[in-house]
């Protein structure tokens, strides 16, 4: 079911926005949401998984799939990535953030450039997209993260 807001932007009924689209984890919760009828954004870095994930998808029943390659870590970007969501889903409904790294305890331990790393991966770049989608979700009076 759609709903459609002018000529360039088609509003979806329900929509799931993922980062980090091919963890475990957002798998597990996007399964659930594209059973549902939800429409999915799925946003990760490695495209040929993202391809496999949109067609497993779209069998479960997803209204539609949307992928988008980016690496989180180029912040410049993501003022850019917000509204390539919009244009796809025409407004945030839910947001999971599942993206970032594990590295090893004892590798952290060793090396403050490691450790910088992995607060960028695991922390500022979802306050980065966090704070950005928030914006929207106040304009929208609608969504959840």
């Amino acid at each position: 079911m759609t709903t459609q807001i002018n000529s360039s932007v088609t509003l979806h009924s329900k929509s799931l926005t993922v980062f980090g689209a091919t963890s475990a984890i957002a798998q597990a919760v996007a399964k659930l949401h594209a059973e549902q009828g939800y429409c999915l954004v799925l946003i990760g870095r490695n495209s040929a998984r993202l391809e496999q994930l949109e067609q497993h998808y779209q069998t479960l029943g997803a209204e539609k799939v949307v992928t988008i390659c980016q690496d989180l870590n180029d912040f410049d970007q993501h003022s850019v990535l917000i509204p390539k969501i919009l244009a796809a889903i025409g407004r945030f409904d839910r947001v999971l953030f599942a993206q970032g790294t594990l590295p090893a305890q004892s590798e952290l331990e060793q090396s403050a450039v490691d450790t910088l790393a992995c607060i960028r991966d695991n922390g500022l770049n979802l306050v980065s997209l966090a704070t950005l989608i928030a914006s929207q979700l106040q304009v929208q009076q609608h969504g959840q993260i």
